[in-house]
């Protein structure tokens, strides 16, 4: 098995904190160009994927544009341009909501849920290497994550 070290030419770390940090990275960044390529047949970004993703989960319901950037995975996203290209390819649309009548709400279309039912048949992909863990070692790992996650403050 390759080391960290080997696969980004770095002799070593200050320590096992730095080099968990580096390989953390190096992860993400290479499950994001995964999931980008998996996307790509789809004309659609990971962005979109999670806005769709989101909407779906509350469907029925159609939600307004603070709710989705709250419960985007990528915080710094752009949920305003993400909405507009997706109502473009009609992957969602807007209706009037029954609290704000100046607002509009948005719900997923017909043409979004048979995307994602597309997509959901190859993004189990990049769960495949999560599998060289067991059941113990991806609670474990799962458990360190959210440790992680609580440390940095990060909170709904």
């Amino acid at each position: 098995m390759q080391t960290i070290e080997e696969i980004i030419s770095q002799k070593k770390f200050k320590d096992d904190y730095q080099k968990g940090l580096i390989s953390l990275l190096y992860l993400v960044n290479h499950i994001k160009d995964l999931q980008a390529t998996i996307f790509k047949p789809y004309n659609i970004t990971l962005q979109q994927y999670n806005v769709l993703r989101i909407l779906r989960g509350q469907f029925p319901n159609p939600i307004n544009i603070a709710v989705i950037k709250e419960r985007m995975l990528d915080k710094n996203s752009d949920v305003s341009r993400i909405i507009a290209r997706l109502i473009k390819t009609e992957l969602i649309s807007t209706v009037k909501s029954k609290s704000d009548k100046r607002a509009l709400d948005i719900v997923i279309s017909n043409k979004g849920f048979k995307l994602l039912n597309q997509v959901d048949l190859v993004i189990g992909e990049v769960e495949i290497p999560f599998r060289v863990l067991d059941s113990d070692e991806i609670e474990a790992f799962n458990h360190s994550l959210m440790k992680i996650i609580n440390k940095f403050g990060v909170k709904k």
